[in-house]
């Protein structure tokens, strides 16, 4: 017999809907083994606080640089992140094409977009159809406006939905927000 443990896919307290299936997505592993089947992940577009490409040159450029950091051939998800600091037209025309280009390569199993706001990922994704969407902070002790706009979308259109931070970006933590976090000073006490 062996001990059998469960992975989440990305972190656990992730909302993800697949293909109009809800589930957190577990993975089983064989300990004995020292064998864990395991989901890889990895974001494009932004670079810095301050440095956004999302033109096809810099995310093929940018997904090989990422399986060589990562060693290995492909990913499970690819996403343009922070697309809100884009262009929509470079986004739907260049950007997502570019994500499937890479798909079709296999470097990739799925693709998606990630952004803040809630109608900037449902206009895009409703122009230029991806396979996840992520936001953050939209689901959580606080705010739970994920299941206003968001949710009802991704399952309708079929596409994987993922709320990120979940303890609102240290706000819900003793440790406290950093630095930059860009709630009010009331919210962070």
């Amino acid at each position: 017999a062996y001990n059998l443990k469960i992975c989440y896919f990305f972190f656990f307290f992730f909302i993800f809907f697949f293909k109009q299936k809800t589930a957190y997505e577990i993975k089983e592993c064989d300990w004995s083994s020292d064998v864990c089947s395991s989901d890889l992940a990895t974001k494009c577009g932004r670079y810095n606080f301050t440095e956004f490409d999302f033109s096809e040159r810099r995310l093929l450029k940018s997904i090989d640089e990422s399986l060589a950091r990562l060693r290995t051939d492909h990913v499970d998800l690819l996403q343009a992140h922070d697309i809100e600091f884009g262009s929509y037209d470079q986004i739907v025309n260049e950007t997502i094409p570019a994500l499937r280009k890479i798909q079709q390569s296999g470097k990739a199993r799925f693709v998606g977009i990630t952004a803040y706001p809630p109608e900037t990922l449902c206009r895009v994704a409703a122009a230029a159809p991806v396979d996840t969407l992520l936001t953050y902070c939209r689901y959580n002790l606080m705010v739970r406006d994920l299941d206003d706009q968001l949710t009802p979308f991704a399952r309708r259109e079929g596409i994987g939905l993922v709320n990120s931070s979940p303890f609102h970006m240290g706000v819900l933590t003793e440790a406290g927000t950093q630095v930059w976090h860009p709630a009010s000073s009331e919210v962070k006490d």
